[in-house]
């Protein structure tokens, strides 16, 4: 069943998706800024039925093809949560797409964020500058 969701969440945000429905991700929160550069760093929670998704989406994040990457959460109490991106898209410029189970929920809705290390293609960024540290507790209903 997850996997056929996750198949067919991968078909609607892939390139011949509904213009509607990628509005949704453009329509994005800034959580925190890439230090050195003071680039941005967004996010966007999508939820389809019963299901939750993050969209993240940073400039150097999102000019790679096929990337194979994940974005960690660090919070304050400890705990580390790892996405994985499970968008393959063959265009630039499309925001990681992560799909949050119930175990990830609990724990991001538990503390507020400390850090997030961002991992892609390219290398390996680190959010240090958090902005909106209960994001996910505000956000994940």
């Amino acid at each position: 069943m997850k996997k056929t969701l996750i198949t067919l969440l991968l078909l609607t945000f892939s390139i011949g998706a509904k213009s509607q429905e990628i509005e949704k991700i453009q329509k994005r929160d800034t959580i925190g800024f890439l230090s050195k550069q003071s680039i941005p760093f967004f996010a966007k929670i999508i939820k389809a039925d019963k299901y939750t998704f993050v969209a993240f989406e940073l400039e150097e994040l999102t000019k790679c093809y096929y990337c194979v990457g994940s974005v960690e959460i660090g919070l304050e109490n400890s705990d580390v949560v790892q996405l994985s991106n499970i968008e393959r898209s063959t265009t630039e410029n499309q925001p990681y797409l992560t799909f949050l189970n119930n175990e990830d929920l609990a724990i991001l809705k538990s503390s507020p964020i400390k850090r997030i290390t961002v991992r892609t293609d390219d290398g390996e960024f680190e959010i240090n500058n958090i902005t909106e540290t209960n994001y996910f507790q505000k956000n994940l209903n």
